[in-house]
């Protein structure tokens, strides 16, 4: 990361013991974001209650995020995401989605899902009605399609924040992702870490 390490208090320690609970170790990312906790704390939050009510399942989910991220060329939350949606689906799949494909494998919704996502995250000024009228044709509501729009909006702050300041992706991500994935997500973005992040 190009920036130093935050000094530590109670704040920052907060956030580092949250992130170890979920990964397992401390992500190269939290160094960040430990900066300014209160930004932290209201993006998490805000980007939890974008994926709540949107009326997508589980393997939709993680779709739509490995589309955006993917599409904006982070490596970072593409091998996390990649990882994900490799659980829901399998390796291959979770790869052609990375690389920019729409895999046979996907349903018609899937497809119409992947095609908004990178729409989103790419050039959201791409977009049009007729991308409204397919995402209500495969059954979402006005107020779901802003919420997925929000949702990819929030990955796409995520996504750039750790680019800017040089966040790598964690050795163990990339270590935990299927070969397939990550070819895929380590052909673009910043490289994988050299060394294991720490686990406190």
């Amino acid at each position: 990361m190009f920036l130093e390490d935050p000094p530590r208090d109670e704040a920052v320690n907060a956030i580092y013991r949250d992130i170890v609970e979920e990964s397992g170790y401390l992500s190269n990312y939290a160094k960040a974001w430990a900066w300014r906790p209160d930004i932290w704390r209201a993006f998490t939050d805000a980007r939890s209650m974008a994926t709540r009510d949107i009326g997508l399942n589980r393997r939709e989910l993680a779709v739509v995020i490995a589309a955006a991220v993917s599409g904006a060329a982070d490596s970072y939350c593409s091998l996390a995401w990649g990882t994900t949606l490799s659980r829901e689906t399998d390796e291959y799949v979770a790869a052609g989605v990375l690389s920019g494909q729409t895999p046979g494998e996907l349903s018609h919704r899937e497809v119409v899902l992947v095609n908004w996502a990178r729409k989103v995250a790419r050039d959201a000024s791409s977009t049009s009605r007729t991308d409204i009228d397919e995402l209500k044709a495969v059954g979402l509501s006005d107020r779901e399609i802003f919420g997925i729009s929000a949702l990819v909006a929030f990955r796409m702050a995520f996504s750039s924040v750790n680019a800017a300041v040089g966040s790598r992706p964690d050795l163990q991500l990339s270590e935990a992702a299927p070969s397939e994935v990550r070819d895929a997500a380590v052909a673009f973005g910043r490289p994988v870490a050299s060394d294991r992040s720490p686990i406190r």
